[in-house]
């Protein structure tokens, strides 16, 4: 279900029986046993092919940013809704900071120390160039603020791919 689909049910359901909901919008969930697929995963693609001294594959010319949040953070996240108890509620949950696939590859290339190459292909259609979450409301109402940083995210990452 979409986002913004899933918004509207939490609607329906509170005004016509009653039923509250909270809403965790998760951002680019990144962590050990993450599987992959077409168009998400990357830096558990990023880690396997680079621990396979593969080259890293980049659509476009890796501008294009996301906010990485880490597992153990989305715990914490739950944690914190649960705990405030806050109903008819949608919050962003992310790290509330955006790396670009260039420095995310680099990056992952640091930690393995690998030298896999960078290959670069032509953008993909529907590609968005930036990604990033206002964190603000998560931060003000459930008090929750992403602690890991995404060096230490990705090295604990790298680590169980290994």
């Amino acid at each position: 279900m979409s986002k913004g689909a899933s918004s509207h049910d939490d609607r329906y359901q509170t005004k016509n029986h009653g039923v509250e909901a909270i809403s965790l919008r998760l951002f680019n969930v990144y962590g050990p046993r993450q599987t992959a697929g077409q168009y998400v995963g990357i830096i558990s693609i990023f880690a396997r092919r680079t621990l396979h001294q593969k080259p890293l594959e980049i659509y476009g010319d890796g501008s294009q940013s996301r906010d990485f949040v880490f597992v153990s953070d989305i715990v914490d996240a739950i944690g914190a809704a649960l705990e405030k108890n806050l109903k008819s509620r949608v919050f962003n949950i992310a790290s509330g900071k955006e790396i670009t696939i260039l420095e995310l590859a680099k990056t992952v290339q640091e930690i393995t120390q690998a030298q896999s190459e960078l290959k670069f292909y032509p953008p993909r259609s529907g590609d968005i160039p930036r990604s990033v979450a206002d964190v603000t409301k998560a931060r003000n109402e459930l008090g929750f603020v992403a602690g890991t940083s995404i060096l230490d995210g990705l090295s604990a990452t790298l680590q169980w791919f290994r």
